[in-house]
Order: structure tokens, then sequence, then C-alpha cells
């Protein structure tokens, strides 16, 4: 039974008295699971970041995803946060295979670098960049936690739209270049890849819908984790288009309906 907040917060902040560094940071190891053994450098008590370490993080996805990856493979992570997946990616194919790291939030690139970096990992590429539509130079808006996002986006049902528009009104912004999984790969020169994780805060249906050669030519695996029922439609649609199946990676349960879709996807060619 996980322990109540009460007793959560006065441990982290006794962890982060005693082994924190100058900026309240940890570093410590992933204690379970898929990712067992990593080590991240998270913040406890500010983002709230501990459950990076308890081995419960996504988990069901991991183990969905595990038994696909090969030593050798290329997996572009797009939207990386603090590089969970990026260094759970770099262990799992090898020092012959490569992790494109593709994150608009430059603050979150540096820590997805420092944390494969921590783990000894020097098959990543870095991209700040954001994907979606080839739309150039844009203003996202940018959030400490995992949320940095491009406008017009949001998380969350029909009337979380009015929501996140509130909301961004006030938040700083940045601008960084928008691109297209085409573009990544045939204008960038990314390398091709066999997997593409993609969690871009409700970006995901502008993603599926700029990527013909890539979902034509390339077919490579998808995780998709879907955010807003725009999404969830576009996703439907892409496996249409394209051929792909789709199956839950928390449940593995095909999804054979649009009234189904939803949550984080497994996307395989046929």
């Amino acid at each position: 039974m996980p322990f109540p907040q009460a007793i959560k917060s006065p441990v982290y902040r006794l962890i982060t008295a005693l082994a924190g560094d100058q900026d309240r940071m940890v570093t410590l190891p992933v204690l379970a699971g898929p990712a067992k053994g990593l080590r991240f450098r998270g913040d406890l008590i500010k983002r709230k970041e501990a459950y990076i370490y308890t081995g419960r993080h996504e988990t069901d996805v991991l183990q969905t995803i595990m038994p696909f990856i090969k030593p050798g493979w290329v997996i572009w992570d797009c939207g990386t946060y603090l590089g969970y997946y990026t260094s759970f990616f770099a262990k799992a194919v090898g020092t012959a295979g490569k992790v494109v790291a593709i994150e608009m939030d430059r603050r979150n690139l540096a820590r997805t670098q420092e944390n494969a970096q921590l783990n000894g990992f020097t098959n990543v590429q870095y991209v700040n960049a954001g994907l979606g539509a080839p739309v150039g130079m844009v203003e996202f808006v940018m959030d400490d936690t995992t949320n940095s996002h491009l406008p017009g986006t949001y998380v969350g049902g029909p009337e979380m739209r009015a929501v996140w528009e509130k909301r961004d009104a006030g938040k700083q912004r940045e601008r960084v270049e928008v691109i297209s999984l085409d573009q990544a790969l045939l204008e960038k020169k990314l390398p091709k890849p066999d997997l593409i994780k993609i969690d871009i805060d409700g970006s995901e249906k502008d993603a599926l819908a700029h990527g013909e050669h890539m979902f034509e030519r390339v077919r490579p695996r998808v995780l998709l984790e879907l955010h807003n029922p725009e999404c969830d439609r576009a996703a439907w649609d892409f496996s249409r288009l394209y051929r792909y199946e789709l199956r839950s990676a928390e449940t593995r349960q095909l999804v054979d309906s649009p009234s189904s879709v939803g949550g984080t996807l497994l996307c395989s060619p046929l």
C-alpha cells in the first residue's frame, strides 16, 4: 500500500536535506521494475519526481515494449522531459544502437542529456525541436513540469481546452523550430527509426498527420501517448490510413474501434 502524502513529504524533505545538491536535487537509482538500476537526478519536493525511483512509473508500458526492442535499433524519443525513456532506450539498444532525443524545451533536453550521461550512455543524439506540423519557428508555452507544449494544445476532455488557454496566457514563452516526422528524417537526416515514442502533450494529431513518408516507407513501431479526444480520433485515422494495428500499451488489448482509442498505444505496422 502506498504511503500517504502526509508521510511522504517529510521523508522526501529529509532525503533532500541529506543527499540533495545545491539545487536541492537528488541523484538516486531506480529501485525496481524494468528501469531498475538506472540513475536519475530529480526533484523530490517541487516537481514531485519521486515516482521515478519507485520502479512503478509506466511499468506496464515498459514491459509491453521490451520484447520488441533489439540491440542495434534506432529509437526516437519525442518529448523527453527528464530523459527517463531516453535512458531506458539507450540501455536497451546497446552501444550498437542509437537513441535520438527530440525535445522542444531546452531545459528538459539539458536534463535528458545530464541523466543519460549520468548512466554513461554515449549512444544518444540530442535535438532541440518541437514535433508536429512543419511550421518552422513558433513560440511554445514553457512549464516547469512535464507539460511544456505548443499553443492551442491541451490535455484532457474538450472542456479542458478553455482551461489550458486561460492558464497559458500568463506563462513564459520561448521560440523553437517545429518539424514534422518526415522533415526530421528527410531534411534533418536523422537516422531511420525502428521505434518512435511520441509523448508531446496534445500535438500528436499534427505529428501523425505529417508523416506520410515515415509511415508508408519506413514503417516503424510507434509508442503513442494520447492526450485529448482530437488526438484519439487522429490515432484511429492514422491506423486505418497506414495499416497499423493498435494495442493498449497498458493492457496489451487490441484496439478495434474508434471508441476504444485512448491512453498509451503500441502501434505496429501490419
